[in-house]
């Protein structure tokens, strides 16, 4: 039996990684293979599993995270580091494993400067070649990795998807009245939850919902500043949404909906999906993967999008598309073949 520390400091930022991070980590403890420690920015705070916790108070993307980091990982006396994104550090003594959850800077930069963009393909590339393995989250991220970087990372990239957390499941009618409430929803409505980044393709979808004049107001779940620009007529920016309040939000709408242009999994289809929400999606990137057949598909246009909004929502029995107790035994294995790369113990050597 191994032990693996795990760069947790995205718990408690509320974001998307977190949520991997806290769901994986989870999984991982209950699976049992291996022991972990968990760093975290502050200490125990953040974390509501068993496991134990040191302290990496570093910010992300950092000086810091190259210079420090490095030795608070060694400190931890592990065998592998596991970082669940790509920002290992550069200079690492420590074996590790990274995570990439998706390749959308590549064509997506948004407003990150030129230098913005090369340092970050030059420490993913960096890291892609200095793990000892690699997890795409998908088998569309693991082959956007091959495109990018080459049959030899591809080789080391395994798949282990993701998967909706406990709190998705159908709610209750008075817990749906309650979400509504909340948020002043009187009648039907769509359903959107991420950020609002360009290519969410949120302002398609506000146009989209607009033309087509279905009696339906369209709430957008998010905790993007950027998001409050769309608020407007028919449409609601709800924000403070927790996981039990939003599996009430999927259980009560007409359908959720994403027009993204990419995505590395899209975590959100498989959380509606559990709730028995009716997904509209478009059909790009991961998210044909992720909804496995359980999705309408739309190209990510106006008039495809206007169209699909004003078409009859059939009804969805709940249905879950990711399993983390399986994503976390398809991590273990990852863990494996780099322990043995590194000589260090793995869980099938110490079960002999």
């Amino acid at each position: 039996m191994a032990l693996i520390t795990i760069d947790g400091r995205f718990l408690g930022t509320g974001t998307g990684l977190a949520n991997y991070t806290r769901h994986l980590v989870t999984a991982l403890v209950d699976e049992g293979s291996h022991d972990y420690v968990v760093l975290t920015r502050s200490g125990t705070d953040d974390v509501d599993f068993p496991v134990r916790t040191a302290v990496a108070d570093i910010a992300h993307y950092s000086l810091a995270e190259q210079v420090r980091l490095p030795g608070i990982v060694r400190e931890t006396g592990c065998d592998l580091a596991f970082y669940p994104h790509f920002n290992a550090p550069v200079v690492s003594r420590t074996p590790y494993v990274v995570t990439v959850h998706d390749l959308i800077l590549h064509r997506h930069p948004g407003d990150a400067s030129w230098a913005k963009q090369r340092v970050y393909r030059a420490l993913l590339r960096r890291n892609l070649h200095a793990a000892r393995a690699v997890i795409a989250v998908s088998e569309w991220t693991r082959q956007d990795i091959v495109r990018h970087y080459g049959d030899a990372i591809g080789a080391k990239t395994a798949v282990s998807g993701e998967g909706a957390g406990d709190a998705f499941t159908p709610r209750s009618d008075t817990e749906v009245q309650a979400a509504r409430a909340r948020h002043g929803l009187q009648g039907d409505y769509f359903l959107y939850a991420g950020n609002a980044k360009p290519h969410k393709n949120l302002d398609m979808l506000v146009a989209a919902h607009l033309a087509s004049g279905v009696d339906a107001d369209l709430v957008l779940v998010t905790g993007d500043p950027d998001a409050a620009r769309l608020q407007g007529e028919k449409v609601v920016v709800a924000r403070g949404v927790d996981d039990d309040e939003l599996a009430a939000l999927y259980s009560g709408a007409r359908a959720f909906t994403t027009p993204s242009l990419d995505e590395g999994y899209c975590l959100p289809v498989a959380e509606a999906l559990a709730c028995g929400c009716p997904v509209i999606a478009s059909e790009c990137g991961s998210i044909p993967e992720t909804a496995q057949g359980h999705a309408r598909l739309v190209a990510p246009t106006l008039d495809d999008w206007t169209d699909a909004l004003r078409e009859p929502v059939r009804p969805q029995e709940p249905v879950l598309v990711g399993d983390w107790a399986e994503a976390a035994r398809r991590t273990v294995a990852v863990f494996d073949r780099a322990l043995r790369r590194a000589g260090a113990p793995d869980s099938r050597w110490s079960a002999s």
